[in-house]
């Protein structure tokens, strides 16, 4: 078989400066672009980098205060708490606290994969009692029905206006965490840290910023000691706890993939934990199997050889409720469109990824089993670029496979 174009994503360079002084140099191209700059803040390590840095250009170009919004996702860790109270004190800083019932993923339940962080018809059952210093509405806001409500993205443009001219939100994203988040960064050459919003209503005047794309976890936790600042303390509770740095959240765990790290909630926290378990539907399941194939990790059940690929996977996102299974089962579809539009028909195999689309069968099972409301999981190429040793061995290894399912004794190439 002719190996493929492959997917084009950028190289990484050798560059002298250090990642803080690329950040700081982002940053002033960023006050020079934008009217007016905003720090999206979780309490979390990155975005507590993110801050800091920010404050430091908005000093020295007098830009100050620096607009901060936290937005509080009730179930977190009451140190995070005491940790944005320290932060809001912060010279410099002004800080808007939202805790608004906004439309969260919950991957702990088939059936119920939503919640709402500070729902009021959930009061009662609250994770935290709310923070005196809490903003409870926002002019735009839906809250009934219920099904209504947004997603947090999806309120951006209710709390920065067009009349403050273009608007620059800062986050701490970064391409160590994920597969996605470096796909964002390595597709294009030119300022690839700042990013449009791609929802209508303040795509037109709002950007993304990524200060700290390409800072690591070691990284993240150097600054903090060499300035000197201050810091969130649930990541001692966390490191007391044996959870290593890279694995260390304090954002609420009931997503598909922080559900792998439910159990240190249960583990750091016990006194949030105890709320969660009731205040989101199937939590107590999924600290004990989050990580087994009843969620879609470890190893996946088996096809049973005499049913199609179509079959098995329509039987897991039966499973799910209607809408869920139907936003899934479209991006399955489309993935497996566009896999045979780039590959020009290659067939899709089980264990081995293409190494142009990434896509297989055993991604797109655990796709059916874990669900994808919000339709944005993507396998993303899972090989090097064309040329390089990486890419001529991941063709290798698929055809390797393909040639055993040619001669029937691998799984593939059904159609959905």
């Amino acid at each position: 078989m002719a190996v493929g174009k492959g997917i084009k994503h950028l190289k990484k360079q050798v560059v002298s400066e250090s990642v803080y002084e690329l950040a700081i140099e982002r940053l002033n191209n960023v006050y020079d672009r934008f009217d007016h700059i905003a720090v999206l803040f979780s309490g979390g390590k990155d975005s507590t980098v993110c801050l800091q840095l920010a404050l430091e250009v908005a000093r020295a170009r007098n830009r100050l205060p620096l607009d901060v919004v936290m937005c509080d996702e009730e179930a977190i860790p009451f140190q995070t708490e005491d940790y944005v109270r320290r932060v809001s004190q912060m010279d410099g800083v002004n800080l808007r606290w939202m805790c608004l019932p906004v439309l969260m993923i919950n991957g702990c339940s088939r059936t119920s994969p939503w919640w709402w962080a500070w729902a009021p018809e959930a009061k009662d059952n609250w994770c935290r009692p709310l923070p005196p210093e809490g903003i409870t509405d926002l002019p735009g806001f839906v809250f009934e029905p219920p099904e209504s409500r947004p997603h947090f993205p999806n309120i951006s443009h209710l709390m920065w206006y067009p009349d403050q001219g273009s608007v620059g939100v800062i986050l701490g994203i970064r391409a160590q965490e994920s597969l996605t988040r470096q796909r964002m960064v390595t597709c294009k050459a030119d300022d690839n840290y700042i990013v449009q919003y791609d929802y209508p209503p303040c795509s037109k005047y709002m950007h993304k910023i990524y200060p700290i794309y390409d800072w690591t976890d070691h990284d993240v936790w150097t600054a903090p000691d060499v300035f000197g600042w201050d810091y969130n303390y649930a990541y001692n509770v966390m490191a007391a706890a044996g959870v290593s740095m890279h694995n260390q959240r304090c954002s609420p765990a009931f997503g598909f993939e922080p559900l792998q790290k439910l159990w240190t909630y249960k583990t750091c926290f016990p006194e949030i934990w105890e709320k969660m378990i009731d205040r989101v539907d199937g939590a107590n399941t999924a600290v004990r199997y989050a990580v087994t194939e009843l969620y879609g990790y470890g190893k996946l059940p088996d096809k049973p050889s005499d049913i199609r690929w179509e079959s098995f996977l329509i039987a897991f996102l039966k499973k799910h409720d209607p809408e869920t299974a139907k936003v899934t089962a479209m991006k399955i579809k489309m993935l497996i469109a566009r896999h045979y539009s780039a590959t020009q028909h290659d067939p899709i195999l089980y264990e081995v990824p293409h190494p142009d689309t990434g896509l297989s069968w055993g991604f797109l099972q655990m796709l059916a089993m874990r669900g994808d409301p919000k339709g944005r999981k993507d396998p993303g190429s899972r090989s090097k670029k064309l040329g390089t040793p990486e890419y001529d061995k991941a063709w290798a290894k698929y055809n390797k496979e393909l040639d055993k399912y040619n001669k029937g004794g691998a799984d593939g190439g059904s159609r959905f």
